[in-house]
């Protein structure tokens, strides 16, 4: 009798756990719908969506504290970090953006793997992109030395860093 009562509480536990989850997920949406979010969870909803998670499940703030990463920038990344990148990518031919989408992530693994605690860092409100992408620089020089096969053009990606920052300087 008790297992079939722990049972019973375990279904009825994980339905309205399920029916809350939907209810957020239904909340996004009609959020969405009616342009009540705002920019950066527009551009989140948009980067999950486009890469193909099931946005019917959790609530959108449940994918902000759980998924870590899709690329670069980051999908905590601030708006305006996002909008820079964007418009800087948006300049080059579509093998130049394949390429430093590659290479950018590449640099954010490297960094992520040297310092796990950096994908929680880059959620902190005062984090600062520039230094991050001065750091870049460095492990996409020191890279590109020690392995030509890593980056098919090193000055392209140096390049387009170069520009990033000071489009985020502006």
């Amino acid at each position: 009798m008790n297992i079939q009562i722990n049972s019973i509480g375990a279904t009825t536990a994980s339905s309205s756990l399920g029916k809350k989850n939907t209810q957020q997920s239904n909340g996004d949406f009609n959020a969405i719908l009616n342009g009540e979010l705002n920019d950066e969870d527009k551009i989140l909803y948009n980067e999950l969506k486009s890469a193909g998670v099931d946005l019917s499940t959790h609530s959108l703030e449940w994918h902000k504290q759980h998924i870590k990463s899709l690329g670069f920038p980051p999908i905590t990344a601030p708006s305006a970090v996002k909008k820079a990148w964007n418009e800087e990518l948006s300049k080059l031919s579509p093998e130049q953006q394949e390429q430093v989408r590659h290479d950018a992530s590449v640099l954010w693994l490297s960094a992520v793997y040297n310092d796990p605690s950096l994908e929680k860092a880059v959620t902190n409100y005062n984090f600062s992109y520039r230094s991050l992408i001065n750091n870049f620089s460095s492990s996409a020089e020191a890279i590109a030395k020690k392995s030509s096969q890593c980056f098919n053009n090193y000055g392209l990606i140096n390049s387009f860093l170069d520009s990033f920052k000071a489009k985020l300087d502006s």
